[in-house]
């Protein structure tokens, strides 16, 4: 709860300093983007952004995967983060299109929807290794990488 807080202090006080992307966020080409580390589920790692009017992130490139890789702190160790991404018979983006360049289509028939977390494993020697893992939706397993655009 205190690293929620103070995520959202710290973006509504420095939001106003930086014109192109408030607070904690980053940005990349035409976005911001910022990693919370927070046990949270899907929806909760979604309304967290919200609060920030951001959405938790799509990735539309290696390139983007890579620089979103870059937020995950620390290592040696696992972290995982909420991403857009869900499954329903198919994986799609929530604005409905296919992350094809990401990951190849299931052939798992599941009657339930699965969410997507980006997986950041850093080795002893920090060398960073990103996956996607799919997810129980209710699973509170994951931080938020939340991502809006830069004004």
């Amino acid at each position: 709860m205190k690293n929620l807080l103070f995520f959202l202090l710290c973006s509504v006080l420095l939001g106003c300093i930086f014109a192109d992307c408030p607070g904690n966020f980053v940005k990349f080409q035409d976005d911001c983007y910022h990693y919370v580390k927070i046990q949270a589920d899907h929806g909760e790692a979604q309304e967290l952004c919200e609060l920030v009017n951001a959405t938790l992130a799509s990735i539309n490139s290696k390139e983007e995967q890579n620089f979103i890789g870059s937020l995950f702190e620390g290592g040696p160790g696992d972290e995982f983060g909420w991403i857009d991404l869900t499954e329903n018979l198919v994986f799609e983006w929530s604005d409905g299109s296919s992350p094809s360049w990401l990951i190849s289509q299931s052939t798992f028939q599941s009657k339930v929807t699965r969410c997507v977390q980006m997986w950041s494993n850093k080795l002893w020697n920090l060398e960073q290794h990103l996956d996607y893992v799919v997810s129980d939706c209710n699973a509170k397993s994951g931080g938020a990488i939340c991502k809006k655009s830069a004004s």
